[in-house]
């Protein structure tokens, strides 16, 4: 496979046709899109991969995979695999998968739409990654482009295969071997990433690219025990580390019987300290909904039937998925978690949902981020922290600090989370309105850093663009940071 197809078609580009290329996101207009182009068709542009669910990062030539790269190329039930383009769509592969037994467990809240090369480049979990991990933990290769054009394949290595790879491979793959081996083989370097990176008791941080995750490896550590693969450094990486045409994944069987256990709760508070008994019985997927986003689906036609669940004006619903193999080893699962909750006081409603009233839970879920957009009013909602991974353990205390510092600034605190173990994604909003001095964003935003590093060893932000390129002196420490761009 080669570049050159496209590099020909680049060549020809006006400014008039190159305005085409422009969008919202781009910085580029019209001549100096053409410009981008003409660099590119000259093979000096750096090329970027697209696709629906991936933050871009990098400057060049943005490349639409959705089109062209959108086929299943192989499912091996035996092996619990399957290979595939970057523009397959995460739930259309489930449909295929479940032909055979098999399912894609990483999700998103576009997984209707979201497509595997964006679930790679954000390492997309979803609300099921308390059993099923992050799409890093599945990726077992990737076929695709060096930066000098040169075709590989990216997968697990033993230390010999190491070893022969940075002395014999070739052009920009020896190199990048080699230099990994030098910067991660190096015991201050390891010991620096060791020290400053987030705690590894939080699964889902993405602070950055994953040398901690990397240099976990026979290859560069002999008391590691796993083999070396650049595939856990890819995921996450938003596409600028290689140019990724075919995706080996791992799958997993299809869950077994499942229920949603919605806990209602008189605050957010009592919701995460009674999410603490929640995870010691193994649910397979959380939520938290607060007040704010209950309230603004009252109002709404479309989600107003999927509210029969709700009871009362809670001020958070706590929402557990359990799966069991066994129907009634789940009821007995479920009825210890209602009496546990019970005996300390937590909670005043816990309804049970199976089937397709399932559903409904979910779909209130998504619906309600999107209507807390349009509430009436000069207040609106700003994003100050997006997906940002702590402790379990740690999140009734963060929240209430974080909460505390919000309000000094803003007319009111909006939260929802995941509630993962031992690893939480939270995702914090605050309306502002008529903002005195100092109460905006920006200000709000400013003393977050110290509860993140307290809470976190550093902030942990599981979609790559929220912290890692903007904030990772703040999060690591320069010296640590600097790891991620030495040359």
């Amino acid at each position: 496979m080669s570049f050159s197809p496209l590099v020909q078609k680049l060549s020809n580009f006006s400014p008039r046709r190159a305005s085409c290329f422009a969008d919202k996101k781009s910085r580029h207009r019209g001549a100096e899109n053409e410009a981008i182009f003409r660099r590119a068709a000259g093979e000096k542009a750096e090329a970027i991969a697209r696709v629906e669910a991936v933050a871009r990062a990098g400057n060049g030539l943005v490349v639409d995979l959705s089109r062209h790269f959108n086929a299943i190329v192989e499912i091996d039930r035996g092996a619990r695999r399957v290979r595939v383009q970057p523009g397959v769509v995460r739930n259309e592969l489930n449909l295929e998968l479940a032909k055979q037994g098999l399912f894609f467990g990483p999700e998103t809240s576009m997984a209707n739409r979201a497509m595997i090369g964006g679930m790679v480049g954000n390492n997309s979990c979803g609300s099921s990654s308390i059993v099923y991990g992050s799409t890093r933990e599945h990726l077992v290769s990737v076929r695709g482009f060096f930066s000098d054009g040169t075709e590989g394949i990216l997968h697990a290595l033993g230390v010999g295969e190491f070893q022969a790879k940075c002395a014999d491979a070739p052009g920009v793959e020896g190199r990048v071997y080699r230099r990994v081996r030098d910067l991660l083989g190096e015991e201050s370097n390891r010991r620096l990433i060791t020290d400053n990176f987030p705690r590894a008791s939080i699964p889902r941080r993405n602070t950055g690219y994953a040398l901690d995750l990397l240099m976990d490896a026979s290859a560069l550590d002999p008391a590691s025990g796993r083999d070396f693969n650049f595939c856990r450094l890819i995921a996450g990486s938003e596409g600028t580390l290689f140019f990724g045409l075919e995706f080996e994944l791992d799958c997993d069987s299809l869950p077994p019987h499942a229920a949603l256990v919605c806990g209602h709760f008189r605050s957010v508070n009592e919701a995460l300290r009674a999410n603490l008994i929640a995870v010691e019985h193994a649910p397979s997927a959380g939520e938290l909904i607060d007040r704010h986003i209950l309230e603004c689906t009252k109002s709404n036609l479309a989600q107003q039937r999927n509210r029969d669940f709700v009871v009362g004006d809670p001020g958070a619903i706590l929402v557990a998925e359990l799966r069991r193999d066994d129907a009634h080893f789940l009821a007995e699962v479920i009825a210890s978690l209602q009496t546990r909750w019970k005996a300390v006081g937590y909670g005043y409603a816990v309804p049970v949902l199976r089937g397709e009233e399932s559903a409904k839970v979910w779909e209130l879920r998504r619906a309600g981020q999107g209507l807390m957009s349009n509430v009436v009013g000069d207040a609106k909602p700003r994003e100050v922290v997006e997906d940002t991974a702590v402790d379990v353990r740690d999140l009734p205390d963060y929240i209430a600090e974080f909460n505390a510092l919000l309000l000094e600034n803003t007319v009111s605190v909006v939260s929802t989370m995941r509630m993962q173990g031992p690893g939480s994604c939270i995702r914090g909003r605050f309306s502002t309105s008529r903002p005195r001095r100092g109460s905006r964003p920006s200000a709000a935003s400013r003393p977050t850093s110290r509860i993140w590093s307290k809470n976190t060893g550093g902030p942990c932000a599981r979609e790559p663009r929220v912290c890692n390129w903007l904030n990772l002196d703040c999060s690591l420490g320069p010296d640590a940071a600097g790891l991620m761009f030495r040359r």
